[in-house]
């Protein structure tokens, strides 16, 4: 068997905004995506004195895109875990060149208490909501 290479990322993230929903242009819906930037914070103070933070561009294909869609709002915070870090690289007209990050997200958590209502969790402690889904549409 051969040997295979993975490219895995993990973060704890804090949404930065709402996610943007991309719809499918197929009747499958496999196609659809979601894009969301997350910010985590580095672990140590800059220059200034405030603490570094990075902000992280993810995005989510397929069905499960669509049925996370109203839980990525900003300020809720996740596990992103199986993601596979894409890399592009471009020329632009001044000869410099500019890369771009973004993660593609295959498993994530909803974790914390963020200022949006989460799969599973309502605005009121400990209370939870029932969600509407079949089996086949849940979205983790």
């Amino acid at each position: 068997m051969a040997k295979k290479n993975y490219n895995n990322f993990s973060a704890t993230v804090r949404l930065t905004k709402d996610a943007r929903f991309v719809e499918a242009t197929n009747p499958e819906k496999t196609n659809a995506q979601l894009f969301f930037t997350g910010a985590c914070n580095e672990g140590f103070t800059g220059k200034d004195g405030k603490e570094a933070v990075s902000f992280i561009e993810f995005r989510l294909n397929g069905k499960r895109a669509e049925g996370l869609k109203p839980y990525l709002k900003k300020g809720v915070q996740l596990l992103v875990t199986k993601s596979r870090l894409r890399t592009w690289t471009s020329q632009k007209q001044d000869g410099s060149y500019e890369h771009r990050y973004i993660i593609d997200v295959e498993e994530l958590e909803f974790i914390g208490n963020g200022h949006a209502n989460t799969a599973g969790e309502s605005k009121e402690e400990g209370k939870e909501i029932e969600l509407d889904l079949a089996y086949d549409d849940l979205p983790f």
